[in-house]
C-alpha cells in the first residue's frame, strides 16, 4: 500500500511540474509588429516610380500566356501583377523564359 501511495504522489509531482508548452498572448503591440513588413523595398522611390510606369504602360486585360505578350517587362508585369498568370511553369520567377526572357 506505501508503494502504491509513493507511486502516485511521484506521478502527481511530476504531472504538476512538467514542462508544458504555454499559448503565448498576443497583445496590441504584437499586433502592430506582425504588420510591420521587415523589408520595406514598396517604399523605396525607385520602386514607386518603376511599379507605377508599368502600371501606366500595361494593364491586365485577360492575357496570361507567352505567346500573347510582346516583350519580357510585359511578362514579367503579368507574372507579378494580373491573376492567373500561366509564364512561368519553374516557379523560378522568370516568365517566357524560351521565348521572351531567355538567356
Amino acid at each position: 500500500m506505501k508503494k502504491l501511495i509513493a507511486v502516485v504522489l511521484i506521478g502527481a509531482a511530476i504531472w504538476k511540474f512538467y514542462p508544458r508548452e504555454e499559448v503565448q498572448v498576443l497583445t496590441n503591440a504584437d499586433l502592430e509588429l506582425m504588420d510591420t513588413p521587415y523589408f520595406n523595398l514598396a517604399n523605396s522611390p525607385s520602386s514607386k516610380k518603376s511599379a507605377l510606369s508599368l502600371r501606366a504602360k500595361y494593364a491586365c486585360d485577360g492575357r496570361q500566356h507567352c505567346s500573347q505578350m510582346s516583350s519580357c517587362s510585359e511578362a514579367k508585369f503579368f507574372l507579378h501583377n494580373c491573376p492567373n498568370p500561366k509564364m512561368d511553369g519553374d516557379r523560378d520567377g522568370i516568365p517566357c523564359e524560351r521565348q521572351l526572357c531567355g538567356n
